[in-house]
């Protein structure tokens, strides 16, 4: 079974021999490329809330409980 980075890696050989792009699958690649920046960006956005909940409700910042523990 073909992993992803195997599947990603056939792509890009592929695309580096053709000369021109489709159109489609340019777009295709672009909606995924942001699809999976937004997934890093929400989870980045959770977690923030979720160290600031810890901060407020301790009453410690994240570098004294680095410090401490």
């Amino acid at each position: 079974m073909n992993t992803t980075l195997y599947q990603i890696q056939s792509l890009q050989k592929y695309l580096n021999k053709q000369a021109v792009i489709d159109n489609v699958l340019a777009s295709t690649i672009s909606k995924l490329y942001d699809r999976e920046v937004n997934k890093v960006k929400e989870l980045m956005t959770r977690l923030t809330l979720q160290i600031k909940t810890f901060e407020n409700k301790y009453s410690m910042t994240s570098d004294v409980f680095i410090s401490k523990y």
